[in-house]
């Protein structure tokens, strides 16, 4: 019986006899130090791969920002409704957006238009992330993103979002310019929950209520009113988004729709 000396053995893109690529040869002199942190760092990489709750290739991602990503994802997944509900409160337009209200169906859903993650500046400023219908499968982060210490539910605004905008349909759910002045009900100034930036007359609007913004509406208000695994701190803060984001669909008709749904459901 030999035993081979390679503990671990990367080979290379062209390597069909495997006489070429990365090994670590634990027997030969060499500082002994050095070859255990190797496998330490190797095999910290492979639990996190093998942790991964998604199936995204990342790009350039940092890793914290990706274990953070998958953390989120995770969250997602986990998501249940109440079990005490008779049915899945899905409202008619979440079923027309997403199906049921359930974390694993969300997970694929987001999947089926988001597989590979990267880095862009996505026109600089305060935006969190960019999805192009033209590049398809594809969602990039910005280092604004990449700073903020943003919660997972705030996270999960983005992603499903961003997810939104991949769709080939209607171009992708392009936003239109929000109108000057752009105020609330209450006749306040709407600003991005995320960075606080006044949004008049910038191309951060929906005129449907079945774009980006309504998606993330639809979304955020059943983790309100139904999520049975998320804290209360979680609960509330979909509900903050929810509440503003809804403004975001300056189309009245649509607007409307979107809180009949939820009125009547």
């Amino acid at each position: 019986m030999t035993l081979s000396h390679r503990l671990f053995y990367f080979p290379s893109e062209n390597d069909t006899d495997k006489s070429s690529g990365y090994s670590i040869n634990l027997w030969e002199p060499g500082d002994m130090n050095r070859k255990i942190g190797t496998l330490l760092i190797l095999a910290g990489t492979l639990l996190i791969t093998a942790a991964q709750a998604s199936s995204l290739e990342y790009r350039g991602v940092p890793n914290p920002v990706r274990v953070k990503l998958e953390d989120t994802l995770t969250f997602l997944k986990s998501m249940k409704a109440e079990q005490a509900l008779p049915k899945n409160p899905a409202s008619p337009l979440h079923r027309e957006v997403f199906g049921e209200f359930d974390g694993e169906n969300y997970l694929r859903w987001f999947e089926t238009r988001i597989k590979r993650i990267g880095i862009d500046s996505c026109g600089g400023g305060s935006a969190t992330a960019c999805a192009i219908y033209f590049m398809p499968t594809w969602m990039y982060l910005t280092p604004y993103f990449v700073r903020s210490p943003l919660s997972r539910v705030a996270q999960l605004a983005v992603l499903l979002h961003e997810a939104r905008h991949s769709e080939h349909d209607h171009n992708g759910w392009v936003h239109v310019e929000c109108p000057i002045p752009f105020l609330d009900d209450q006749g306040q100034e709407i600003k991005s929950y995320f960075s606080g930036d006044k949004l008049a007359g910038l191309k951060a609007c929906d005129d449907s209520e079945y774009g980006s913004y309504a998606a993330e509406y639809l979304f955020m208000s059943h983790v309100a009113d139904y999520c049975s695994n998320c804290t209360a701190t979680e609960r509330n803060e979909a509900r903050t988004i929810a509440d503003q984001g809804i403004y975001r669909i300056t189309d009245l008709r649509a607007r409307e729709a979107l809180r009949r749904d939820r009125a009547d459901h």
